[in-house]
């Protein structure tokens, strides 16, 4: 039996369902609109940093000569903006974390059927979805070459080895390898299945803050330890960006904050220049390791991968406050909103627009264009919007994403 609750606390929940409010200007807002237009914010921001920095990449190699001043700008602001999937997973933890502890005893009945209409589902459908954009419109040969697969019985199943090799399909529906984009989806899944131990194990301890950032610095240092020691040599598992476990800070200090969200100003206020100094410095140390990454030299793997996860970690804390902060802005805020309440969709189907611009006719209308990433930037979101609205109004979201979206 659930508690009585304002439903605005569920982490579902729109923020075109909330009345009006005057929000204030602090890191943690004071009402259920306030927050959750904060978070839908914090959402646009996210998905608009993964769309830049797809077509950034793809810009790069479209319309760019190597190493060209050009190229290097293209490619260098593609590695600053590799931050979005520690924000988004800050934020869910966040919002999971801070609904169930407002209920007098976790509903996990309701928890895990939301999650699997909301991320199992649309993953479910966007995987197949991709996979047969793969072997209809890609048509890579390792997909489309044809492969025999042995059944029980003495019989065999034969056809393109992206559709009948076992292997493949743990592959892409495990791992989220059916497009390049889907791996989050997969570590969202993961997550949402390892959460109630998260959830039970920091309500129980009550870490303070700095204790929280030491205990998640220290398992972070053991996963990368064990994926160079243990995954990747022994296992031959090369994708690390495809488990939860790669990104625990941000899961552990979003579940914490989400624990203790009335409290969350004063921890802002007391670390915020730690927080700054931190994420400056992480910053850092993975641009100077990527640049010596992308002139063919040798780096250190670990130096790396800290560098890369605490500057990420530190800008998805850093952009739960800007976000807060642009929520009282009123022609910003809620536009950003808007754009991140669409946020699932614009993830799920940006990839297969940009597949498209490499065309022979809109490329060389985009490679004319001055500044060709601003405006394939453009025309990308506009696309991708476009196609969203359209789906709504045929009613297909639901089927497609989850959920139903407003036409406004």
């Amino acid at each position: 039996m659930l508690a009585t609750q304002d439903p605005r606390q569920d982490p579902d929940f729109r923020p075109e369902d909330a009345p009006a409010a005057h929000p204030e200007r602090d890191p943690a807002p004071q009402t259920a609109s306030r927050r959750d237009l904060t978070f839908d914010i914090l959402k646009g921001i996210g998905i608009l940093e993964v769309m830049i920095h797809h077509l950034l990449a793809y810009s790069a190699r479209k319309f760019a000569v190597p190493d060209a001043p050009e190229w290097w700008a293209m490619v260098l602001t593609n590695r600053v903006l590799h931050f979005a999937v520690p924000t988004f997973l800050l934020a869910s933890a966040l919002l999971l974390a801070r609904s169930l502890a407002s209920r007098s005893a976790p509903d996990w009945k309701r928890f895990y059927l939301r999650r699997g209409e909301r991320t199992l589902w649309p993953y479910l459908v966007w995987s197949l979805l991709y996979l047969g954009f793969r072997l209809y419109v890609l048509k890579i040969g390792s997909d489309v070459i044809s492969r025999t697969t042995p059944l029980p019985w003495g019989a065999s199943l034969t056809g393109p080895a992206v559709l009948v090799d076992p292997s493949q399909w743990i592959r892409n529906l495990v791992w989220g390898k059916a497009y390049y984009h889907l791996y989050f989806m997969s570590v969202l899944l993961q997550f949402s299945l390892a959460f109630p131990v998260l959830f039970y194990g920091l309500r129980r301890c009550r870490l303070t803050f700095g204790r929280l950032l030491l205990l998640s610095a220290f398992l972070q240092i053991g996963v990368f330890y064990l994926h160079a020691s243990v995954f990747a040599p022994r296992w031959g598992f090369t994708t690390p960006g495809s488990l939860a476990l790669w990104y625990l800070p941000a899961l552990l200090i979003g579940t914490w904050i989400g624990l203790n969200w009335k409290s969350w100003p004063e921890v802002w206020r007391e670390w915020r220049p730690h927080l700054v100094l931190g994420t400056l410095f992480g910053f850092l140390l993975y641009f100077a390791l990527s640049i010596r990454q992308l002139q063919g030299q040798p780096i250190s793997s670990f130096g790396f991968n800290a560098g890369a996860t605490l500057y990420a970690t530190g800008m998805a804390a850093l952009l739960l406050v800007v976000s807060n902060r642009l929520a009282g802005h009123l022609r910003v805020g809620p536009l950003l909103a808007r754009i991140g309440d669409r946020s699932l969709p614009l993830f799920l189907i940006h990839p297969m627009v940009l597949h498209f611009f490499g065309g022979p006719r809109i490329s060389a209308f985009l490679d004319a264009l001055p500044l060709t990433p601003i405006w394939a930037g453009l025309l990308l979101l506009g696309l991708t919007w476009t196609l969203i609205e359209a789906l709504v109004r045929m009613r297909l979201d639901r089927f497609l994403f989850g959920r139903r979206f407003s036409s406004n």
